[in-house]
């Protein structure tokens, strides 16, 4: 992958091992991810949180429930990047969980950070929500 700008901003130091990753590109995935940090569980969000999102975006609403921002330059093929944002996040923590930002979570998700244990990173996304754009899928929806 071609380097890209990034501008990484600690607001809070590390508490946590684990780490809760959300990509939010634009101003209706920060409002989702806005509403995700207010309305999920509160015990099952207490880990450090991680924003990767765009250079231009107003974050300052939100930013202090992130341990860290991370500004990338506009990208327009925002599929492709989420595939590669991993090569982006902080060193120090054991595991990352990324969540949708349209996420609520409910219950615990400690699940979520077992898998990321076994693989690095685990995801949780609602894969219907671009099913369209991948094999075909669109003719089954």
């Amino acid at each position: 992958m071609a380097a890209m700008n990034q501008s990484t901003v600690s607001l809070h130091p590390q508490k946590f091992m684990e780490a809760i990753v959300f990509v939010a590109w634009g101003e209706k995935p920060l409002a989702q991810a806005r509403r995700c940090l207010t309305m999920s569980n509160s015990e099952a969000m207490r880990r450090d949180k991680i924003l990767v999102t765009d250079d231009t975006a107003n974050t300052s609403s939100i930013e202090s429930h992130f341990s860290a921002v991370i500004r990338l330059a506009d990208n327009k093929e925002v599929l492709l990047f989420k595939a590669s944002f991993y090569d982006h996040l902080p060193e120090g923590h054991s595991c990352y969980l990324y969540l949708d930002a349209d996420t609520i979570v409910s219950r615990d998700i400690s699940f979520g950070f077992l898998k990321a244990k076994q693989f690095g990173i685990a995801i949780a996304s609602a894969l219907h929500c671009s099913l369209e754009i991948f094999w075909g899928h669109d003719k089954l929806m």
